[in-house]
């Protein structure tokens, strides 16, 4: 149902929704505005004057702010000033932990830190190696809760700054992952290795409503991130379109938000209950009744949008065990018409929305044993005047239990993961069992490599899916290379009627960091058999993409920068079908930010690209028995070419403390220019017109943000 009033909603919530979410979800973290920061350069060795690789350094009041000292035992850290008076804390599985304060750090110079050998005790890196461990070493890019904080390209909002990186194709203005050409819903999002399923049944004008979704994750309940934009390791499930994995810090601090603005209500509150445990809470309300007075732009088609949130993070913190819960609700309410056709159809919509996440990882000297589990439900009741009514109730079920065995430079992994998802009526289930392993040739390079084997109910087919990775790094971990290649089959848990998507990958990347400066480059190969949506109806065929990635930051006192250029091309091909999906000779990113003090942070980001290819309408049908028009398409798909797309944002961010109070103050403007960005071509099934729908329009928002 392509109906340009749906779809002007759909524009509306992708450029009010996303900004007012985004930015609440700021509220209970430690928000720095100010880049400014020691950096801590070292080394750590043993007893005998021996480098050690792979110590945990961290913040202890915070250790989201954590790095690795590499295979030469070198490593650097940044640590907020904020944090001058706290502690450093060094840990390794074989070794007793070390503490420093900062201060003295930083007034002595380069440190070098020695740890003994205890073979007794357990150490505490292994029980929060989540954050930090072997698991991610793969990764293309890991950041933490204080990196996300500090870009004025996350504002806040976990999806939406990586789809500013560099890896993202994204071209949509809403929190959707697209990584590196691949289609909608191939990107998948894990909260501690367990992933979350989104609803995406509907016709394109309940599509934003469900793409929000993550949004509902708290930036603040974040302890740092993962992304594998391709080729991700085996014992991540059911992934072939790329991967990010956000995990929960295991220490909080005590501390409240409040977040007011004209349509949100938040509060944030974060405790320490006792020495092993420790809360997380976060609750807000939005409601657009007072924002959709004095907006013209959307008072005549809005009757309301609320969205009331819940959402709780728990750690138990044991000996050798760990445990961490998480738990996300949802509820949206939802009314508003069709401005475009004849009848103005109300349309209303009810939606209801849980994420649980539940971890338990036991630790032995050398074997690490991890039980991941997780549900999400989806209740959706939609009613179209004139129409019909959609409902949905989807839930998800995910399990997986793993072993890890340690030797001195290899790691073996094996486990076994199930999934279900049941639709109404509908059910599908598999289990996949999985083994891999890494090892540690020589000083520089580290390689590895996994199989799983997907067993379903429903299919007699029971694929495999296998990758190869190999690390490079110098001896000071400035210059990092990875090769990766591998071949995946999965399943769509949410169209049930799609077959095996198979995806065959190769990816060659080159990152560069020291000091203050960040680079990277980035080739990559992807065929991929999958569906493309056709005159109602999908096709099965093979999509060749290939990307070229380049990106550049900055980051100095009073000025920081982010550049990036992207080139892909993706061509889909079914039998005598053969066209281009994506094709951006051109896609560059970029933001500059500038410190005017150390508590105002201005900031100019923009995006340009040539416009989204699209298969035109070339004329219309009339229906006597429905007396409706229909559109008839151009035998050339994707023939046609949007508009070129240029966009720029300003904000600007103030802070001060009062008391025992931090205030913070948050302007932005969303399109500046308000230049008129053409998203969509749209036709009116009741007068058979066809205009192009735009993207968001010039938008201005403003809230404070409390601190106790």
């Amino acid at each position: 149902m392509n109906n340009p009033g749906y779809n002007k909603y759909n524009a509306f919530f992708m450029k009010i929704t996303i900004h007012i979410i985004s930015l609440c979800l700021l509220i209970s973290g430690n928000i720095c505005l100010s880049q400014n920061n020691y950096t801590i350069d070292g080394k750590v060795i043993n007893d005998d004057n021996k480098s050690i690789s792979d110590v945990g350094i961290f913040i202890k009041s915070d250790n989201s702010i954590y790095t690795l000292s590499d295979i030469h035992g070198n490593f650097s850290i940044k640590v907020p000033r904020d944090k001058y008076n706290d502690t450093l804390v060094f840990y390794h599985i074989a070794y007793n932990s070390v503490s420093l304060d900062v201060k003295k750090i930083i007034e002595d110079g380069k440190l070098i830190v020695t740890l003994s050998k205890n073979k007794n005790r357990l150490s505490e890196i292994v029980l929060s190696s989540d954050n930090n461990s072997i698991d991610s070493e793969f990764s293309t890019e890991k950041l933490t809760k204080f990196e996300i904080y500090a870009s004025p390209s996350y504002n806040g909002d976990i999806i939406g700054g990586i789809n500013f990186s560099r890896m993202s194709t994204n071209t949509e203005e809403t929190p959707t992952l697209n990584l590196r050409g691949s289609p909608e819903k191939r990107s998948m999002v894990f909260i501690n290795n367990v992933p979350l399923y989104r609803s995406n049944l509907k016709e394109n004008f309940l599509n934003s409503i469900n793409n929000v979704d993550f949004l509902s994750v708290s930036t603040s309940s974040i302890g740092n991130i993962e992304i594998y934009p391709s080729n991700p390791p085996v014992y991540f499930s059911n992934t072939s379109g790329g991967l990010i994995n956000m995990n929960t810090p295991y220490t909080m601090e005590d501390r409240t938000a409040i977040f007011l603005s004209p349509i949100v209500l938040s509060l944030g509150l974060e405790k320490d209950l006792k020495q092993t445990m420790m809360l997380q809470a976060n609750l807000y309300y939005v409601d657009l009744g007072l924002f959709r007075k004095f907006n013209f732009q959307i008072k005549d088609y809005i009757d309301y949008y609320r969205r009331m949130n819940g959402e709780i993070t728990m750690n138990v913190n044991l000996d050798r065990t760990k445990i961490k819960i998480y738990s996300a609700l949802t509820k949206d309410k939802i009314s508003f018409s069709d401005f475009f056709s004849k009848d103005r159809n109300t349309i209303k919509s009810d939606v209801f929305k849980s994420y649980n996440v539940a971890n338990i990882h036991f630790f032995l000297e050398n074997v690490k044993i991890k039980f991941n589990s997780g549900i999400s439900k989806i209740l959706d009741s939609t009613r179209v005047k004139n129409y019909s009514s959609i409902d949905q109730n989807l839930t998800y079920y995910y399990s997986s239990l793993s072993a890890n065995y340690f030797l001195e430079k290899s790691r073996f992994y094996g486990g076994l993961t199930f999934e279900r998802a049941i639709n109404r009526e509908k059910e599908q289930m598999y289990v996949e069992p999985f083994i891999g392993s890494t090892y540690t040739i020589s000083s520089n390079i580290t390689i590895g490599a996994g199989v799983r084997k997907t067993v379903y109910n429903y299919q007699k087919l029971n694929p495999y899916s296998y990758n190869f990775l190999m690390k490079f790094s110098d001896e000071k971990n400035h210059n990092r290379f990875i090769l990766s290649a591998g071949h995946y089959e999965s399943l769509d848990f949410i169209d049930f009627n799609s077959g095996i998507l198979k995806s065959n990958q190769i990816t060659v990347e080159y990152n560069y960091e020291k000091d203050n400066h960040k680079a990277g480059i980035s080739l990559y190969k992807k065929r991929d058999k999958d569906f493309y949506l056709k005159d109602r109806s999908f096709i099965y065929g093979d999509r060749d993409t290939y990307g070229l990635e380049l990106s550049y930051k900055m980051d100095k006192e009073i000025f920081s920068t982010e550049l990036s250029y992207l080139f892909i091309r993706s061509l889909f091909s079914y039998g005598k079908y053969n066209f281009r999906e994506l094709d951006f000779p051109y896609f560059f990113k970029g933001l500059i930010s500038v410190y005017a003090t150390n508590s105002i942070r201005m900031s100019l980001s923009f995006i340009s690209r040539p416009g989204s290819l699209y298969t035109p309408i070339k004329s219309n049908d009339y229906d006597i028995s429905t007396k409706k028009y229909f559109p008839i398409l151009s035998e050339d798909i994707n023939g046609n070419r949007y508009n070129s797309y240029h966009r720029l944002d300003f904000s600007i961010d103030k802070s001060f403390s009062l008391k025992e109070m931090t205030i913070m103050l948050i302007g932005k403007i969303s399109n500046l220019l308000d230049r008129k960005n053409e998203r969509i071509e749209l036709f009116d099934y009741a007068s058979g017109d066809v205009k192009k729908d735009l993207y968001q329009e010039r938008e201005f928002f403003i809230a404070l943000v409390l601190m106790l």
